[in-house]
């Protein structure tokens, strides 16, 4: 930024991604760019966009991480095709009078576009409501501790999306409304539906880790989100 001064700035970060755990696999040695490294750097040197051309970085735990510093984020929910965005494509239909919400929106569906063959999902992220949607969470996790746990697993499993380890949150909320008749979850989807402001896909933009029981992670109560909400205490009781 010192070198190349700008009124606005959007980082990408390109790799193999796996949510909380962190991006940028790197094969020969293991290492992997953790969150607290990125937000180690960016809490001072914040950007307009954070982009994740990653994995599974689509998550409330990352976003969570990241709130202090981006305004905006754009990731996939669940797996992204190993070619990226289509830059070129982007590049080619910028334009400059563009506002930093509207140069997102160009972003998805530019993506959209490009990969309009394929089942992904890429959505942009308002930050300024994420605290508000943890804060939701934390209170539908604490509530949902004492509810019916066959009732949680079948909502949750209604709500998988690749993989193993994680759901959207808005289905997940939507499946436990239908299941329990929980007014609470009917907050979370209206904060998904603020948060999310561009999408492509069938999802809703918003993954949260749910793992099936063997899958559950010991490292993921260490993460900011697991930290200050109650969602890791719920998971762990309920699966």
């Amino acid at each position: 930024m010192e070198n190349y001064p700008a009124k606005h700035y959007l980082l990408e970060i390109w790799g193999h991604g796996n949510g909380w755990v962190g991006t940028c696999l790197d094969a020969s040695s293991g290492d992997v760019l953790k969150l607290e490294e990125i937000k180690d750097v960016l809490e001072n040197e914040s950007v307009d966009v954070l982009l994740f051309s990653s994995c599974y970085m689509g998550s409330i735990e990352v976003a969570y991480s990241m709130k202090n510093c981006t305004r905006y984020l754009i990731a996939p929910e669940g797996t992204m095709l190993a070619t990226g965005l289509p830059h070129d494509s982007f590049f080619n239909n910028f334009n400059v009078s563009m506002n930093v919400e509207e140069t997102c929106r160009k972003i998805i569906e530019e993506y959209g576009n490009y990969y309009s063959h394929t089942p992904t999902n890429f959505a942009a992220w308002n930050m300024s409501k994420v605290s508000e949607l943890a804060e939701a969470v934390d209170e539908f996790a604490m509530y949902l501790e004492s509810e019916d746990s066959e009732k949680i697993l079948e909502a949750r499993n209604l709500s998988i999306i690749q993989g193993t380890q994680y759901i959207d949150l808005y289905d997940f909320a939507f499946n436990t409304y239908n299941q329990l008749n929980i007014s609470i979850a009917v907050n979370i989807m209206e904060l998904v539906n603020e948060t999310i402001f561009a999408k492509f896909g069938d999802k809703h933009g918003i993954e949260i880790y749910f793992p099936l029981p063997s899958y559950l992670s010991k490292y993921y109560k260490n993460t900011d989100f697991a930290i200050e909400t109650q969602w890791n205490e719920f998971i762990s009781k309920i699966i």
